[in-house]
């Protein structure tokens, strides 16, 4: 989803980190300003989620890693910190392709 999601022109990543289910990723779609949960396999019913919910209205979600096709970033919160921009957010890695002729 968040390849389909960059490929579109938008600013979406892999967010890795807790949920009440555990260990988990997400999408995370940043528009407009907004950061936005895109839940790909949620167990929720459809009809429980009737917009995408934005980042500061799903507290059990807990990122610890996120990346897109270019960087990869690492939360180095000492609290639990829910939101995928900020101080917080440190960029540890570029992603480098090098193409063999």
């Amino acid at each position: 989803m968040a390849d389909w999601l960059i490929e579109a022109g938008y600013d979406a990543r892999v967010a890795l980190g807790y949920c009440d289910e555990g260990f988990h990723a997400w999408v995370v779609l940043l528009y407009e300003g907004k950061e936005f949960v895109l839940e790909a396999t949620t167990r929720m019913r459809p009809s429980k989620w009737e917009y995408y919910p934005q980042v500061f209205r799903l507290s059990e979600y807990r990122p610890c890693y996120q990346f897109n096709r270019e960087f990869f970033w690492v939360n180095n919160s000492s609290e639990t910190n829910r939101y995928y921009t900020g101080g917080s957010w440190e960029l540890v890695s570029k992603f480098v392709s090098e193409r063999r002729g």
